[in-house]
């Protein structure tokens, strides 16, 4: 077959929701190609987490296991399993491969399976291949779309198997709840549009019961090194002030700094020895978490990343633009005139006006044409090791003011150039593939999840994703004139990162007063107080900071007729706030301030305590170094959630933490010497939630762990 690039997708992400045989339990399990060592199980009020390699977790008669990157499940009835690969056939493409089994007498159960893949079990011993596409000798070198759907093979249309959500089971030929027989799709009915459909004689499942298999035995141990795709951590970038901008002696003297913390930590530059030892032909960057990262391969191999930032100049024009800019943001798509335009990309770069990146590429603001060439005008560098010709120009990780001009903070002119760009956390990689040789490039995206331990230990377990608020739409809605059931969110408040009017004392929280309403879906960069605010009958309430997934829900036990009913200044007490799930939404600090994993003082709506420390939501405490002071009378150094205001950082935070919270831990700060750089403040979108099973005094808090930004306008 002669080479093209076809366009077409590859399933990456998997979704069960399983009932359990005895008690009826309804389970959620996630599972990602991107997140291969991880499964996430949740219930209605708990989540579980499967590691690689750690004992089965068993649920009522339900088994899951994960070995070697390949979740299995198994039932009673069925078992699955999904592998998360970029192997042959398609070497350094991520994707997932999906195995079903029967267990059972399909043939003699009164209900037999339907969907895209179960109604292939419809024994009656056909194999029916629809539309298919094909690809001419003509097309070599030619990029070519796919258009068969597998028509005349299935039942129906691609619509009647549509879903509303990840965790959705309803569509036409759904047969979750299923009480009365339900035959199998009818074979011979089956006809094609466009071509004739071949029928050959094959078993396409075992319809008798065959023995259970037994748990997979454990992986062999490692080939001889280097094993393929291993990556080593070489180097860590604070978010703030690094000394790794492009010009740090650190990237080319073979210099170590700080080797004494080998595992990703946040708040500390790092260069360990294995910078100038470890052999390479691919570099990874992890941005904020330590699963959102970009992996390039080379295709040259080279002796250490020493050698490779040297500072001679070397292409990559292949690195995929929206690939790595998403991974520092979400602008991509809002700079229209920029969406396909690399300005020398490549590692050692440097461009017009003084901006350079170790690895990266330059451009231009986004109301400027889109200038490639090598020597036309430069506005920004994005990348790592970047110096800028404006915002601040040493740069350990992230973008000039360029870059973001128009979308940070909602910029839409260059007036306000010095708050337009953005610094991050960082941790990279030297990565080793054996199977990639020179010319073979691949880049790898995974959305993030958690961001590490700010101490050097290992990280904490990730906190597990909860079910969507509506795992089976579409719902009825009840008789009387009431929110409908099962749960449902809306959004009332979007509050910006930088300078957010929506502090504790801001009168939006009690006036009625909207703000920005005509962003109505999740943006970043504005402050938004929505008519729903006022609205919107609410029992619960949804926080959700940097990402759209990235979310504490806490069902409140007491109707409320809005949000402005909620914020009216009243103090109302939440014990059961879970600290920890609470805490993890805005940072990884709990675990690292051990007087105070179990110290929650006076948390709860409209709080306000001691030294003017005040949250609309959330609760206040004292610096780490000190001990807990959870009587509502006691001192008090911090307030953290949202609406805050704190005696120290910045007094008005919109959603966030004081400094005395993040002391000794933002930057590394050991000591309250520098407080003003302790505090932090986030991107967040607030929602009212209404749980119509939800009564007084019942609670719940979902925590799931972040994707992607929203979209900026």
């Amino acid at each position: 077959m002669s080479k093209m690039k076809v366009q077409g997708s590859f399933v990456r992400d998997a979704y069960w929701v399983l009932r359990t045989p005895k008690e009826g339990l309804e389970l959620f399990v996630s599972f990602s190609a991107r997140q291969p060592r991880r499964a996430v199980v949740t219930s209605e009020r708990w989540q579980k987490i499967v590691t690689q390699d750690s004992a089965p977790l068993v649920i009522d008669g339900v088994e899951l296991w994960l070995r070697r990157r390949t979740l299995h499940i198994k039932s009673s009835r069925w078992q699955f399993s999904a592998l998360s690969t970029i192997l042959h056939p398609h070497p350094h493409v991520l994707r997932m491969n999906i195995r079903i089994t029967s267990l059972y007498a399909v043939c003699e159960s009164p209900v037999k399976p339907h969907g895209l893949l179960g109604q292939t079990f419809d024994c009656d011993q056909m194999a029916v291949h629809g539309r298919r596409d094909e690809y001419s000798p003509l097309d070599a070198g030619r990029v070519v779309t796919t258009k068969a759907q597998g028509e005349g093979a299935l039942q129906g249309t691609l619509v009647d198997y549509e879903v509303l959500s990840p965790f959705a089971t309803n569509f036409s030929f759904s047969r979750m709840d299923s009480i009365t027989a339900v035959g199998p799709r009818n074979v011979r009915k089956l006809t094609s549009s466009t071509r004739s459909i071949a029928r050959r004689s094959l078993q396409l499942c075992t319809c008798v019961s065959p023995p259970p298999p037994s748990l997979p035995p454990a992986p062999p141990s490692l080939p001889p090194s280097p094993p393929t795709a291993e990556a080593t951590l070489i180097m860590q970038i604070k978010k703030r002030d690094s000394v790794l901008d492009y010009d740090s002696a650190y990237w080319s003297s073979g210099t170590q700094l700080n080797t004494d913390k080998t595992t990703e930590v946040v708040g500390f530059d790092v260069v360990l020895p294995e910078y100038s030892t470890a052999a390479l032909n691919g570099i990874r960057i992890c941005v904020t978490y330590t699963t959102n990262c970009y992996t390039y391969m080379i295709g040259t191999e080279y002796s250490s990343a020493l050698a490779l930032f040297d500072g001679t100049y070397r292409r990559t024009d292949d690195m995929e633009q929206k690939t790595f800019e998403d991974l520092f943001s979400s602008y991509h798509d809002s700079r229209p005139n920029h969406v396909s335009c690399l300005q020398k990309p490549g590692f050692n770069t440097q461009c017009i006006d003084n901006n350079r990146a170790r690895f990266g590429f330059c451009g231009n603001l986004a109301e400027q044409t889109c200038q490639p060439n090598d020597t036309d005008d430069a506005d920004f560098a994005i990348g790592i090791g970047c110096y800028n010709q404006d915002f601040s120009n040493a740069v350990g990780l992230g973008f000039g003011a360029g870059f973001g001009d128009g979308y940070v903070d909602g910029f839409r002119t260059s007036a306000s150039l010095s708050n337009a760009g953005e610094t991050f956390q960082a941790w990279v990689y030297a990565v080793w593939d054996a199977n990639a040789s020179a010319g073979v490039f691949a880049t790898y995206y995974s959305p993030p999840t958690a961001p590490p331990s700010p101490a050097s230990p290992p990280l904490p377990p990730q906190a597990p994703p909860s079910p969507p608020l509506s795992p089976t739409p579409p719902f009825s809605p009840p008789a009387i004139p009431s929110p409908p059931s099962p749960p449902y969110a809306i959004l009332i408040m979007q509050i910006k990162k930088r300078d957010s009017v929506l502090d504790y004392d801001s009168a939006y929280w009690s006036s009625g007063t909207q703000l920005n309403t005509d962003k109505t879906t999740e943006v970043v960069g504005f402050d938004v107080v929505l008519p729903e605010y006022s609205t919107a009958a609410l029992n619960g309430i949804r926080i959700c900071v940097t990402y759209t997934t990235n979310c504490y829900t806490y069902m409140i036990g007491t109707e409320y007729s809005s949000a402005l009913a909620l914020f009216d200044g009243t103090y109302r007490r939440t014990d059961d706030m879970e600290q920890k799930t609470f805490e993890d939404l805005f940072s990884s600090y709990h675990d690292s301030r051990p007087n105070h994993v179990s110290c929650l003082q006076k948390p709860g709506f409209n709080t306000q305590c001691i030294d003017n420390n005040r949250a609309r939501f959330g609760f206040c405490g004292n610096l780490a170094e000190q001990t807990c002071q959870p009587n509502d009378t006691d001192d008090a150094d911090f307030a953290i959630g949202i609406g805050c205001y704190n005696q120290d950082f910045s007094n008005a935070v919109g959603s966030g933490f004081g400094a005395g919270f993040g002391d000794g831990y933002v930057d590394g700060f050991r000591t309250s010497a520098s407080l003003s750089n302790a505090g932090e403040t986030f991107q967040a979108w607030v929602y009212a939630v209404w749980d119509a099973n939800a009564s007084a005094g019942v609670f719940a808090t979902y925590y799931s762990p972040p994707s992607q930004p929203p979209a900026t306008p």
